[in-house]
């Protein structure tokens, strides 16, 4: 191939990428309302009125010329970013230190940046450490990068947090499975099959920790 030509495909595969990884970025776009501003960033109460949370109806970003609302296009209106309940700019709400970071970790997991992920569920847990959510979504980062004695204490924690949440039992029971405790394993997917009896990834997970655990013993 010609290099000027080959110079051009690598910037559009280039492009293409850095495409999806902004559409991955603002997929809260996609949600008919959002507590995340046109930048992703997570805001609450409003510091200038008593608004009690920034919310935003997405379809007023594509409010087209001539509306019934009388404003102007979107590309010179700067209001467009404003709440839709208080009418005030969005860096006027407070930020949601903690949901924020975790939505942005939610967003690198999806396209598969685990290190930045991992980074952002940190700075979530260190803002509120008593979300069991935060604690999961860690310990599934950790199974990402096998890191398995980690997602096992991650896991541990969200099931100390909420116990009655099948989730994090589950990473728990991979975990366990992937350190080779096979009984722990079954114990754990068996916990979550409890509380989920419907679902069949978990008692796949139990055939597979029991199959394993009887060829250890019975290795016949």
């Amino acid at each position: 191939m010609d290099k000027g030509l080959k110079d051009a495909a690598n910037k559009a595969d280039s492009f293409s990428s850095d495409n999806i990884q902004r559409s991955k970025v603002a997929k809260h776009l996609d949600d008919p309302f959002t507590n995340r501003d046109l930048f992703g960033v997570v805001r609450g109460r409003c510091l200038q009125c008593d608004c009690d949370a920034y919310l935003k109806a997405t379809k007023e970003y594509t409010l087209s010329p001539g509306n019934c609302t009388g404003r102007r296009h979107p590309d010179n209106d700067p209001t467009i970013t404003h709440c839709t309940k208080c009418g005030c700019p969005p860096d006027k709400h407070a930020v949601l230190e903690s949901e924020n970071e975790k939505e942005h970790g939610n967003d690198a997991f999806e396209f598969g940046d685990f290190d930045v992920a991992l980074l952002r569920y940190t700075k979530a847990i260190d803002h509120h450490p008593c979300d069991a959510k935060l604690w999961s979504n860690r310990s599934a980062v950790y199974l990402q990068k096998g890191w398995f004695a980690q997602a096992l204490h991650d896991a541990d924690r969200a099931v100390q947090l909420e116990p009655a949440w099948a989730k994090p039992r589950a990473r728990k029971a991979l975990a366990h499975l992937k350190l080779h405790q096979l009984a722990a394993a079954a114990r754990a997917y068996r916990a979550c099959i409890k509380l989920e009896p419907a679902n069949k990834e978990y008692r796949r997970g139990l055939e597979q920790a029991e199959r394993l655990e009887k060829k250890e013993q019975d290795p016949k």
